[in-house]
């Protein structure tokens, strides 16, 4: 991705940003890295794509940046191939640790889910998680939940694991017991309804969490809806367009090159979510 910028530049296309050429400076390029530039630029119609295995690397903002310096460019488009259905939705609504509903700067960031558990923190709330199975590092994850004073799990299912590090288990609904929304990939909002009521005393996990929040700030949580909770989203997200070669922060200088192992964890498709993960004859599609 680097060293194909650098060839772009050397094709006599203008950098977006001048900076951007004293930021790759001293790197260079062999063959096959030029020709995937020289591609890239005499294609016509392109598309530069970040996947899931880009998304969940440490040096993500180096490669987003790098990444549509690269599209502007080359007039390609650019795009991400999230890893969750509602990804945009998340963060459009500022489900992230810098980001208030709307995309807009958080006054004071908070934690990401590595430094949670890297800095073993007093309590957890899990949310149709199993740490032991869907983190990157679970050895951390276990270590960080047993040294807690309290775990809270809001889940559709109880195991052997939960039991050892979870305090309280309050039972949720899976999707297809619940309603709201998605944001794909295109921006589009999709709503839909649930196909069954939740069994027992299962509950929609946003409506447990709002009784939660409510405890503790009492005034807040005052939407009782999933339509209530769509309208004050919607009144967040007024004048904001689908939008992907945004401006983007300039790192102050390239990571050093790792030349020891770096853990990729990659689940199978159907290992993905605690649901499938229970599925007998997806397990069998593997």
């Amino acid at each position: 991705m680097f060293v194909a910028q650098l060839q772009l530049q050397d094709s006599g296309r203008q950098l977006p940003d001048p900076s951007v050429a004293g930021l790759l400076a001293g790197i260079q390029t062999d063959d096959r890295q030029r020709a995937i530039a020289s591609r890239l630029a005499e294609a016509g119609k392109t598309a530069v794509l970040l996947g899931d295995i880009a998304m969940s690397l440490p040096n993500l903002g180096v490669i987003r940046y790098l990444s549509g310096v690269i599209a502007v460019m080359t007039g390609a488009a650019f795009g991400y191939l999230g890893n969750a259905a509602n990804s945009c939705g998340a963060w459009l609504a500022g489900a992230v640790p810098h980001r208030l509903p709307g995309g807009k700067t958080a006054p004071q960031a908070g934690l990401n889910a590595l430094a949670m558990l890297e800095q073993k923190l007093a309590a957890y709330l899990l949310l149709h998680i199993e740490p032991e199975l869907d983190c990157c590092d679970p050895v951390l994850a276990l270590e960080a939940l047993s040294g807690a004073q309290c775990v809270i799990a809001l889940t559709a299912y109880r195991t052997a694991a939960m039991n050892q590090y979870a305090d309280v288990l309050l039972p949720a609904a899976i999707y297809a017991e619940n309603e709201g929304s998605f944001i794909n990939l295109e921006g589009r909002q999709q709503h839909f309804r649930a196909a069954v009521k939740a069994p027992g005393e299962a509950r929609p996990a946003w409506k447990i969490l709002r009784v939660l929040g409510e405890s503790f700030h009492p005034g807040e949580f005052r939407l009782d809806t999933v339509a209530e909770v769509h309208a004050e989203l919607q009144t967040k997200l007024e004048g904001i367009l689908p939008q992907n070669l945004g401006a983007w922060k300039q790192p102050d200088c390239l990571p050093a090159v790792n030349s020891g192992m770096q853990r990729l964890t990659d689940l199978q498709m159907n290992s993905i979510d605690p649901l499938v993960r229970r599925a007998s004859a997806l397990q069998q599609t593997e």
